[in-house]
């Protein structure tokens, strides 16, 4: 009987050190392809705790990525991790929880690309967008890839402009959370620190998304003032108001 259980325990300790020490490429290589949204090389590590050198996402290098499972979590069917991913251009972080039944939620989110990745989605063809945005998620739960729950902040640090136009806003700041109605939305303003006076409110849903500001250039400036007649429509007391409207999949980041 002392034999048996010694043998069980030897055994069980061997599972053990496998299951810590399973490398993370090897992991990688028993998934079907489709169960990954994207392509990993240089993968180290190990199933627990691994890193990957490149993340690609449709061939476009989205940077370095590591991660930290929780594997208890898993005894219940669901994945727990925390990642983080250092890119060329995105930057981010958080806790992912996902279970078999296609929900997932995020804690603790944030991320960091260039403003200029927003061009397409604000359409003001004649402005390059300057500076970087900052997303900070409180809160983030999908259903079947549908956001029931959403709260949180984005800032534009360093706002500004180039191209036909040059000038600084200075930081600009969105918060968003779910709407009483349903769908999502929240409001834009200024920081207070900067030429440009910013005042709007945004919505989204299943059927599209609008949004409408207006924007005020804070004491004259004049810079802000020729850069706004790119942007929207000139008001008699000098203001422009920006209006943007469609479908959630005519226009991407």
């Amino acid at each position: 009987m002392r034999r048996w259980f010694l043998f069980l325990a030897i055994g069980t300790l061997l599972c053990a050190i496998v299951l810590v020490t399973f490398p993370a490429r090897v992991a990688l290589k028993l998934l079907p392809e489709s169960a990954l949204p994207v392509q990993m090389e240089g993968v180290g590590g190990t199933l627990w705790s691994g890193h990957a050198n490149r993340v690609l996402r449709d061939g476009r290098d989205l940077g370095q990525l590591q991660w930290r499972l929780r594997p208890l979590p898993l005894l219940r069917g669901r994945i727990d991790t925390d990642l983080i991913l250092a890119g060329p251009e995105l930057q981010g972080s958080g806790r992912i929880i996902a279970g078999g039944d296609g929900n997932l939620r995020v804690e603790g989110g944030k991320a960091r690309f260039p403003a200029a990745r927003l061009e397409r989605l604000l359409d003001v063809p004649a402005l390059t967008l300057a500076g970087s945005v900052e997303v900070s998620l409180a809160a983030l739960e999908l259903r079947n890839r549908v956001p029931v729950a959403l709260q949180g902040e984005a800032v534009w640090n360093d706002a500004g402009v180039s191209g036909a136009e040059q000038a600084v806003f200075g930081t600009l700041r969105a918060e968003f959370a779910a709407l009483p109605g349903g769908g999502f939305g929240g409001r834009v303003s200024d920081q207070g620190d900067g030429p440009l006076a910013v005042d709007g409110k945004f919505s989204t849903s299943l059927l599209g998304f609008e949004a409408r500001a207006t924007l005020r250039a804070r004491d004259g400036n004049p810079q802000v003032q020729s850069a706004l007649r790119h942007i929207g429509q000139m008001q008699p007391d000098g203001s422009v108001v920006y209006e943007l409207r469609g479908g959630l999949m005519e226009k991407g980041a």
